[in-house]
């Protein structure tokens, strides 16, 4: 395969990445959606990664991952790129060039395995699909490398502080040939722990057999937290972080990680659960206008402390993080417990229980309580009590409505942002992306889904809602934006 024509993107982190020219490239498709990629651990690297931090990205395919870490550790920090095909490579060592981090950035042309050879590689116009063992008619020979042979020929000095591992469904071989290296040196390791939707327990396995342990990233809350294959929902999960015990002890310390022991020594959460300093901070958002300094609301008991252990999980930094985990998933439990036992929860609880499932990794059951309360929800209904948006990016978003028809709207937002990882694999979902265009409030992250959708299926999208993407402070990619408008003619 050869590289065809490439868009230069820019990022809402400032950087710049050259991608297939096409919007049925997911790469591009997701890009230009979210100016970011879709994982949530990308929002995890800037708050693990030091200045002057060594990192390896092992299938770094376009490279997103390795130019984030290059960003973060700065000019003396340095990331090893593996990338075995040659049409996501090239553009990595474009994406490269154009951020001026060929000194922070070295793109080694080979996949990782348990030792030095070659094979064969199926390719394909989605390269996120390229892998050793998969299917296709296009096939490349690669490169094999050793982990353990190649660091002592190019880097014997080189203590790694991070590695990302994704080698779609090889990540045991990989492994096996860096015995030497997970026995000397204790990295922070990402790795995608499902092959599609199966999850790879022997892999999981193999981490707990070299002494890390396994957690999971909460965006919302900012921490990691232990995973539990058997409690957690898996659906949208793609990403673990394995952390030995004395990273586990420096991430806790800087109040991103909480150890399973911790939580287990933590007393019950207070039936009545009071942080002034959250309260404080938080009764200026939009969301929680109205909530009266003494904390009372008219939602009732069980309403009043959930809504205040929920605004202690994310408000309060003198919080240690395992309490603040405690503090959502007793929210969570909260309301499931008072749902489930018949009681009737005002329309306020429920949105918070949607949110504190969305912050718990239950993405799925958020998306389905969602889509049941925007299906029961009334035109113009009021709430008359404080409440809180699904997630947390949209607490602060503005308000022209009711603060009903507000909230109404972000559980459609929701919806849309999250029942796919992103809308490239959901098509169809352009009557509700037209349903929230209409509301006054919506985000440019409609917007955008609204043209790209449009642009994916070859159809002219009607402009007459598109009121954030001309304007400046909206995008990062405004050019591209407006010639994919200009492109389109107006329509009612």
């Amino acid at each position: 395969m050869t590289m065809s024509t490439s868009w230069t993107l820019n990022l809402k982190t400032g950087l710049k990445m050259a991608v297939p020219a096409t919007f049925g490239s997911m790469t591009s498709f997701v890009l230009l959606e979210q100016e970011a990629w879709f994982e949530p651990e990308m929002s995890l690297l800037p708050r693990l990664l030091q200045p002057g931090a060594k990192a390896l990205d092992i299938g770094a395919n376009h490279g997103v991952v390795s130019l984030e870490v290059a960003r973060c550790v700065g000019e003396n920090g340095h990331v090893w790129a593996f990338e075995p095909t040659s049409v996501p490579r090239g553009r990595l060592l474009q994406s490269r060039q154009l951020n001026r981090y060929e000194r922070r950035i070295t793109v080694v042309p080979a996949a990782l395995a348990e030792a030095d050879g070659e094979t064969s590689f199926a390719v394909h116009d989605n390269s996120e699909l390229n892998s050793r063992g998969g299917d296709g008619e296009v096939r490349e020979t690669v490169q094999l490398l050793a982990l353990d042979g190649w660091l002592a020929r190019h880097a014997p000095d080189a203590v790694i502080d991070f590695v990302k591992l994704d080698a779609e469904g090889d990540e045991l071989r990989v492994l096996a040939g860096a015995a030497d290296f997970f026995a000397r040196q204790s990295p922070v390791v990402m790795f995608e722990f499902k092959h599609g939707k199966v999850v790879s327990h022997p892999l999981i396995e193999a981490w707990q057999a070299l002494g890390y342990g396994l957690f999971r990233w909460s965006e919302e809350l900012g921490l990691l937290r232990p995973f539990d294959v058997a409690q957690d929902e898996l659906d949208f999960a793609l990403n673990l972080l394995a952390v030995r015990p004395a990273q586990q002890q420096q991430l806790a310390e800087r109040g991103l990680l909480c150890t399973a022991a911790e939580l287990a020594a933590l007393p019950p959460v207070p039936s009545h659960f009071r942080s002034p300093a959250s309260l404080a901070a938080w009764c200026a958002q939009p969301v929680l206008q109205g909530l009266p300094p003494e904390g009372a609301c008219a939602g009732g008991e069980l309403y009043e402390h959930a809504l205040h252990a929920a605004v202690a999980a994310h408000g309060d930094p003198s919080l240690p993080p395992a309490l603040r985990w405690a503090l959502m998933c007793d929210v969570r439990e909260v309301l499931k417990s008072a749902a489930d036992g018949g009681a009737s929860l005002a329309p306020a609880a429920w949105a918070l229980l949607v949110h504190a499932l969305f912050a718990t990794g239950a993405q799925g059951a958020s998306i389905k309580l969602a889509l049941q309360l925007l299906s029961l929800w009334p035109q113009g209904m009021e709430l008359g009590m404080p409440y809180v948006a699904p997630a947390r990016a949209d607490m602060a978003r503005p308000r022209s409505t009711g603060h009903g028809e507000w909230l109404r709207q972000m559980l459609g937002e929701h919806v849309e942002k999250h029942s796919a990882h992103s809308a490239y694999f959901r098509p169809a979902g352009l009557p509700l992306v037209a349903r929230l265009l209409e509301h006054p409030d919506h985000s440019v992250d409609i917007e955008r889904r609204w043209l790209l959708g449009h642009a994916y299926t070859n159809r002219s999208a009607p402009l007459a809602r598109i009121s954030l993407l001309p304007h400046a402070g909206h995008t990062a990619n405004p050019a591209l934006w407006a010639g994919l408008m200009a492109a389109m003619p107006m329509a009612a």
